[in-house]
Formats: structure tokens, sequence, C-alpha cells
């Protein structure tokens, strides 16, 4: 077998081995932390409303954290390699997640989670390890399907192991599970030799379009997370918890098989314009929730949507890369990351809002035409070099 073949087959295999260590990480952290209020009621926090603040306050230190210190990541990552920025991810989970299983008081808990929002981070951190060379978009993609899968599994992995190892036992597990994938991604990940960097470009990026762009079209597409399950209760009459998992799965899944296509669409069109075809379906899918004449066209709709939603983060991450310099391409992902986690939160504090002052109708009305929105600002916010 000549040289040049074996190196390729060792690129395929370490790149497939990222993606599986990317999995396990985020189910790893899944199946804890979807749990975190048990864990507060565990450490002796008594009534549904402290437990709530606890979780509400666990969860906002983290973000917050996250939020200041990826930006940071992404540009000491273009300095000194991503693969470094990718093990450290892991070894951070690994820290804050072993942190959460020795804690005793809800403090200690809460101060693990900062531990994890500032040390943490592995998407943008894969991502941006992945995201030079031709194929950028399409390994993007299957990073963001890994990343799915892993949230999907994380949470059916806990509910069968929460009760003979308990909260604490899963932190634990899933800081062996991230210290294991650190070590495989130091012994089989590669990283491309990075370009010198541009004079022009002076190690700085554009990051206020990639950024503002994700926090715009995440806080639109995210306004249905909390609400859903309610939106259903009321429409699906007895049946409503099986059409709640149905619609959620569905779609989930749906979003995880298309995402890979969405990355080999991206590769031959162009990252940017798959971004604005995913755009006008999810929106327009999104508005057609408001004419299903049955449970089963929601169920149909809801499953479409998703697949047209799963073109959105890996062609918005891939854009976000193609837009910058070569030797800022870290940076650029990490406020694309930023601008995610923002939209998200932003959005699944507006919904209660937006659901008792519009009703639902006026909350899907409001999601679809915001998507739709962003399409103007794609040229302007995301120029290709």
């Amino acid at each position: 077998m000549s040289r040049p073949l074996l190196r390729r087959l060792w690129a395929v295999r370490a790149f497939y081995a990222l993606c599986l260590c990317q999995l396990l990480s985020i189910a790893g952290l899944e199946m804890g932390i979807v749990f975190l209020p048990a864990y507060f009621a565990d450490l002796g926090v008594q009534g549904s409303a402290d437990i709530l603040r606890w979780t509400a306050l666990a969860n906002l230190v983290t973000f917050l954290a996250s939020l200041l210190c990826t930006p940071l990541w992404g540009r000491l990552g273009d300095r000194i390699g991503h693969k470094k920025m990718l093990m450290r991810a892991h070894l951070g989970m690994a820290l804050a997640l072993a942190f959460m299983s020795c804690a005793r008081t809800p403090l200690e808990a809460v101060l693990a989670r900062v531990v994890h929002g500032a040390l943490a981070g592995l998407t943008p951190a894969a991502m941006a390890l992945v995201s030079d060379g031709r194929r950028s978009a399409r390994r993007i993609s299957w990073v963001q399907t890994s990343v799915t899968a892993g949230a999907m599994v994380g949470p059916l992995l806990g509910s069968f192991l929460l009760a003979p190892v308990g909260a604490s036992g899963l932190y634990l597990a899933g800081a062996v599970i991230a210290a294991l994938s650190a070590a495989m991604v130091g012994w089989l990940a590669r990283e491309t030799p990075r370009a010198p960097a541009s004079p022009r470009s002076g190690g700085r990026v554009s990051w206020l379009g990639p950024a503002s762009l994700a926090a715009w079209v995440l806080l639109w597409r995210s306004l249905e997370d909390t609400v859903l399950p309610v939106y259903l209760q009321e429409v699906g009459g007895a049946n409503w918890a099986l059409w709640v998992g149905v619609a959620l799965t569905g779609s989930r899944l749906a979003a995880m098989l298309a995402t890979p296509v969405w990355g080999l669409l991206a590769q031959r069109f162009g990252s940017t314009r798959m971004l604005a075809f995913s755009l006008v379906g999810a929106g327009c899918l999104t508005l057609a929730q408001l004419m299903a004449s049955s449970l089963a066209v929601l169920g149909l709709v809801r499953f479409l949507l998703g697949a047209l939603r799963g073109g959105i983060l890996p062609c918005l991450y891939s854009a976000s890369a193609e837009a910058a310099a070569p030797d800022c391409r870290g940076q650029a992902i990490a406020w694309t990351a930023s601008g995610v986690r923002l939209g998200k939160t932003l959005g699944n504090l507006a919904a209660p809002v937006l659901v008792v002052s519009l009703g639902f109708s006026g909350l899907f009305a409001c999601m679809g035409l915001g998507l739709l929105l962003a399409l103007p600002a794609l040229p302007r916010l995301l120029r290709a070099r």
C-alpha cells in the first residue's frame, strides 16, 4: 500500500475518531446536566422554587463564563494550534464534571459550572480544528452531527443510570469519558499546518457580523424550545405526552440525519447559499405549522422542519470560517458559537412572554418571519473572502 494512501486512511480514521470523541463527551455531559434539578435536591435544596432558582443560577453562570471565554480560546487556538484547544476543552469538561461529582453544597456545584463554562467549549474547538481545507464544510457538518447525536443519547443514558448511580455518579462517569476523549484526541487527531499570519489581517477578525447573525437566527429558532410541550398539551388531548416525544425526537432525528447532507451541499454550492436556503425552508415550515389540520400533519411538518433546521448551524459555522482570514478562523467560529449561545438564551427567556402576549399562533408567526428577515443581511454579514 502506497504511503499517500496510508496517510489518507489515517486522516480519515483520525477524523471519525474525533467525531466519536465529540459524541461521547457530549453524551457524558448531557446525561448528567439534564438531571441538574435532581442533583440540587440531592444536595439538600428543598422546595421546587428553590431548586429552580439554583438550577437557573447554575445555567446562567455557565452561559456567562462561556460567552466571555470562548472567543479568547478561539484566538489562542489560532496562535498555538486548535488541537491543543480541543484537548483543553475535553480536559476542562472532565475537571468541571469531577468537581460537580464531589460537590457537597449548592454553591460548590454552581462554582463547578463556572469552571465548565470557562474551560470547556467542545463544539467551537472541534470545528476550528477541521475548518481548514477544501472539505471544511463537510467536516463541520459531521462534527455538528456528532454533537446532535450526543445530545440525543445522553439524556436517554442518564434516565437509565440515575437510579443506580445517582446524579453524582453520572457526573463522575461524564468526567471519565471526557478525560478518555482528550487522550484519544491527543493520540489520533491531526492538525493541518497553519498558514503564516496575513499582514492585512493582523490577527483580527470581523466578529460582529457572524456573532450578530448567529444570535438573531438562534433567537427565533429557539423560541419554541421551552413552550412546545405546552402547545402540544393543548392540541394533543389525552395523548399529548406521546406527541411531545414524537415531535421532539422526530425533528431532532431528522436534523441529525440531514446535517451531513447539508455539508455536502455546502461544499458544492457554497455555505452562504445553503444557509439562505435552509433559513427560507425553516421559516416557511415554521409558518406552515399554523395551518396543520391534524396532529399527524403537524408531525410531518415538524419532521421536515427538523431536516431544514439541520442545515442552519453547520452552514452558519462554515460560512463564518470561510469569511475569515485563514489565521483567524478559530476566532470567527468562537464568536459565532458565542452568538449561538446568546441567541438560545434570549429565545428561551422571550418565549413565555411572547406566548402570553401573542399566543402560540403569534409565536410561530414571529419565529417564521424572524428567520426570513435574516436573509437580506447574509451577504453583508458573511462576506466570503
